[in-house]
């Protein structure tokens, strides 16, 4: 399965704005810390020209009580789509968070080493970072966007790992 749109490019973030303005008006973005203090600063007042936007870092794992701290936010900030920006953990959050507020979600990975931006699939943890459960989605995001150039600048060993989880999902899919 695959995601409704797929975006790739250097400065692919660009798009996210008028994305984001295909789905309403506010965008929530659940980001990793980094991403939310170093990458994302230097994008927003350009996405914010075509789409509102608030931002929060994911705190601790993928969990059932992080999930329902950040969906209470995109409601109280009555966000009309969730997006992921980092690497996996943060996208099973934002996926499980717009799988369970019923609300479209674009995802945006910042590193290679995860298969995560385009699954219908979230892996939930415990507070103490062990694997709960699968949380089965319904449908996969309706946007992937990729930007290369951020993939690129991401820490080598990234990069690498990506390299060997995509010929682990290829092993995977031919069985």
């Amino acid at each position: 399965m695959f995601p409704g749109r797929y975006i790739q490019g250097p400065d692919a973030l660009r798009h996210l704005g008028k994305e984001v303005k295909r789905f309403g008006k506010q965008g929530f973005i659940i980001a990793d810390p980094f991403v939310n203090d170093e990458l994302l600063p230097g994008y927003l007042p350009e996405i914010k020209k075509e789409a509102g936007i608030a931002t929060e870092s994911l705190k601790g794992e993928c969990s059932d009580k992080e999930i329902q701290r950040l969906m209470k936010l995109v409601q109280d900030n009555k966000s009309d789509v969730v997006i992921g920006f980092g690497g996996g953990k943060t996208i099973d959050t934002a996926k499980a968070v717009a799988h369970e507020t019923k609300k479209p979600m674009i995802i945006i990975p910042s590193i290679a080493s995860t298969d995560a931006p385009c699954s219908a699939l979230s892996v939930i943890y415990t507070e103490g970072g062990e694997v709960d459960r699968y949380l089965f989605l319904l449908k996969n995001p309706e946007v992937v966007i990729v930007d290369t150039q951020i993939v690129a600048n991401s820490p080598t060993r990234f990069l690498i790992a990506g390299r060997g989880d995509a010929l682990a999902t290829w092993f995977e899919a031919e069985s």
